[in-house]
């Protein structure tokens, strides 16, 4: 545990375990988080734990309704940016290989939950990198439309001096 204040996580759990659940939210409370959590198991009950989105998903990859990977597909095609992380109790090369390149921001062995917190931490970071970029992305486009309806609304010419030159 670390001294800062806990962070609080609104978590998305997909497992079918309830005590691998609890374990999760056990390795992130060591690690300083405080996650207000919903296990489910379902995709019916993941779609709907996804509103509002939440800041964190930990998904099983192999549920007996459901798996990781279908779970990640509708993340993506609901163009969502939450950070998604495979957490499973065996994962072969193939599956990791495909989970990272369909979106998965990481993926770790149940037996080692002990890297869970530096994974999520790892992704917050991320995620917080990502909404930083576009949201100056927004600002640079609404800035260059105020430009161009500037200009196209001048009624007389504009020059643009550079006082270096």
């Amino acid at each position: 545990m670390t001294d800062r204040k806990p962070t609080r996580l609104r978590v998305v759990i997909l497992e079918d375990n309830p005590a691998d659940a609890r374990l999760i939210v056990h390795a992130l409370t060591r690690h300083g988080y405080e996650a207000d959590w919903v296990r489910v198991e379902s995709e019916a009950d993941f779609a709907a734990a996804l509103e509002p989105e939440p800041d964190l998903v930990l998904a099983d990859h192999n549920l007996p309704a459901y798996d990781g990977l279908a779970a990640l597909d509708l993340v993506n095609r609901r163009r969502m940016t939450v950070p998604f992380i495979i957490v499973s109790a065996s994962i072969v090369e193939d599956l990791a290989v495909d989970a990272m390149r369909m979106g998965a921001w990481d993926y770790l062995l149940k037996d080692r939950l002990t890297r869970l917190g530096p994974a999520v931490e790892q992704a917050l970071a991320r995620k917080r990198l990502l909404d930083e970029n576009r949201r100056v992305q927004r600002a640079l486009r609404e800035s260059e439309r105020l430009f161009r309806t500037l200009v196209e609304n001048q009624g007389e010419g504009v020059i643009i001096a550079d006082e270096g030159e």
